[in-house]
């Protein structure tokens, strides 16, 4: 991983990865999305370990392995895990009674947002093995290509405030709903009972999702 070069021949910096942690690292991109369509943490339990510390020949005690379970205000409760030494899955899924929805990339603002209903054979319940692709019906936000981190605009958090400033409201990801995502990805850090002190409003949809 040391020789990882971006297409602009940037190192990947491992060390800070490293030490930083992976909960850290990349629990706000499904923590953002969990947060903006639920609503606020009430209380998040975890459990964090440094399950491999020795790393390239250098130790860290940083997780590498962290579970967290959060309840939010309005009922949901969700379980997220971050892991290096775990298999890739970047699926976001919401679980109800008819059915499953889900994206397999969470980070990946062109994923697909798919369906799957929820069938009884005798006496199992299943999960369709065909989903159904949900589509908005005209267009969206600016999208990128599709070849690894490059899928994500980075953009779409500035125009978002360019937007907010000149229209005289406040920002989608601002405030309250910043203080509190940073609040709720720290206790997925740490291992124990995590009583939420802040809070935040359920975030208003994009007007082409309304």
């Amino acid at each position: 991983m040391e020789h990882w070069r971006s297409d602009s021949g940037a190192p990947w910096p491992w060390d800070d990865e490293f030490r930083t942690g992976c909960t850290l690292e990349h629990a706000g991109y499904w923590l953002s999305w969990l947060i903006a369509h639920f609503g606020p943490v009430t209380r998040v339990v975890t459990a964090a370990e440094a399950t491999a510390p020795d790393k390239r020949g250098r130790r860290y005690d940083t997780p590498d392995a962290s579970v967290a379970t959060l309840t939010f205000a309005d009922g949901p409760m969700t379980r997220l895990t971050c892991s290096i030494v775990a298999p890739h899955d970047h699926r976001l899924r919401v679980i109800g009674d008819t059915g499953v929805v889900e994206v397999p990339r969470a980070w990946d603002n062109a994923a697909p947002v798919r369906v799957r209903r929820r069938l009884r054979i005798r006496r199992r319940l299943l999960e369709s093995p065909v989903p159904r692709r949900h589509r908005l019906r005209g267009a969206t936000h600016p999208k990128v290509g599709r070849w690894g981190a490059a899928s994500m605009n980075f953009a779409l958090g500035p125009v978002e405030m360019l937007e907010a400033i000149a229209g005289g409201r406040s920002s989608r990801l601002a405030g309250d709903y910043a203080l509190h995502l940073t609040e709720v990805t720290l206790a997925c850090q740490t291992t124990g009972i995590h009583e939420m002190t802040t809070s935040c409003a359920r975030m208003e949809p994009m007007p082409w999702a309304a």
